[in-house]
């Protein structure tokens, strides 16, 4: 599918979404589509933040620069931006009015504005932090999680983006934790907003069970010309033998041909989707295999071409899923240890009992006290990059 953040198509979906939002409560505010009001501050955004001001922000964002005057000034002028945002991401309803039956010419706009509005959100945040408005910067990193599970929608790649910001913000969150940990009424508020951000709808299934359906829906005898000319376009001169053999197959495939590659390839990603429900390492393992295998048939099934072809790279995602999950775990833990040491003055020497998993191993994470705080590690390997990751938090003295 393509991303695209053209100004011109933004804008035109924008005023299409409003349109069809009319009613006789016209004026009434907020609209009932949270997609209208990110629309609207894309729009904004994209016209007054350059590729300098963004990366400035982003450099703010991930902790890696201090706030400055500048940046500051940036954030005062996109006050109502932010606003904007807050409102959006507090509405349920979140339709972004994409045709997804165009299949992989599918424009999905926004994206690359919604990360600038990620950066924006955060890099406040930072700026809260540094002022002492602890809470207020808690929110700002709960509103763009929110936003996040907005944009994760349909797709892989939406997906991706809410991932990232996911991980941006709790980062953030980590970093404020370190100031405000001995306020037990603030720590026991960003428990329950946590867990509440926990319950919003965040799963990869429904995008992997999408992404199979657009690939089958160029699996059909009327569309031969048109999956010849996508394949082409994708591969360019690059194309390995798998790919060569596809373009051979397409001339002069019947309609059975077609029937049996949809068949394929649905079993294919309906078995990815259920191993996902297996502990991580047998799912990790499950799930190359099962991304590996369209390849392998291929050399003997013709009509497992396509799905070899046209297959996304699901292990790298699903490990990402996971380590998203694992960091949410993680800072709910991390909260508790924080409220213990608020109640009682010190740390407790080990976790308490049944709090949230470690996904990449399904064990509670181990805890370690430091000269400063203390440091949650998975007890699981994170297969994908082949390391152990762990949390470092730490406590205000």
């Amino acid at each position: 599918m393509k991303t695209v953040m053209s100004n011109k198509l933004t804008k035109v979906m924008c005023v299409s979404l409003i349109l069809l939002g009319l009613s006789p409560s016209v004026f009434a505010y907020p609209p009932d589509n949270a997609a209208v009001l990110y629309y609207s501050t894309f729009i904004h955004l994209e016209n007054n933040l350059s590729n300098e001001t963004s990366k400035m922000l982003s450099d703010l964002a991930r902790g890696e620069t201090k706030p400055n005057d500048k940046s500051r000034e940036i954030l005062k002028k996109n006050r109502f931006a932010i606003d904007t945002i807050v409102t959006a991401a507090d509405l349920s309803e979140c339709d972004w009015g994409i045709d997804y039956s165009r299949g992989f010419d599918t424009m999905i706009p926004g994206l690359s504005t919604a990360k600038k509005t990620a950066y924006l959100l955060i890099a406040d945040a930072r700026i809260l932090d540094e002022q002492g408005d602890y809470k207020l910067a808690f929110q700002r990193c709960l509103t763009a999680q929110k936003m996040g599970r907005h944009i994760a929608d349909k797709t892989i790649i939406s997906n991706l983006v809410g991932i990232a910001i996911d991980a941006m913000a709790y980062k953030c969150t980590q970093d404020i934790l370190s100031h405000t940990s001995s306020n037990p009424k603030t720590l026991n508020w960003l428990k329950n907003e946590l867990m509440k951000i926990g319950s919003i709808p965040f799963s990869l299934k429904p995008s992997i069970e999408a992404e199979g359906q657009v690939i089958r829906m160029y699996m059909h005898i009327e569309r031969k010309e048109e999956k010849i000319a996508t394949i082409r376009e994708i591969c360019g001169d690059d194309m390995d033998d798998t790919t060569k053999s596809a373009l051979d197959q397409f001339r002069n495939a019947d309609e059975e041909y077609f029937a049996k590659a949809r068949a394929y390839n649905e079993k294919i990603f309906s078995d990815i989707i259920a191993a996902m429900d297996m502990p991580y390492p047998q799912a990790y393992a499950k799930i190359t295999k099962l991304c590996e295998r369209p390849a392998q048939d291929a050399k003997k099934i013709p009509h497992a071409t396509l799905t070899a072809v046209l297959a996304p790279a699901l292990t790298k995602v699903y490990s990402l899923d996971i380590r998203r999950r694992t960091h949410a775990n993680a800072m709910l833990t991390a909260v508790d240890i924080y409220i213990i040491n608020a109640k009682t003055g010190k740390l407790p020497d080990a976790i308490p009992a049944s709090l949230p998993k470690d996904m990449f191993s399904g064990k509670d994470f181990e805890y370690e006290k430091t000269a400063d705080g203390f440091i949650l590690r998975c007890q699981g390997r994170d297969l994908l990059k082949d390391e152990v990751h762990e949390y470092e938090f730490k406590v205000a003295k």
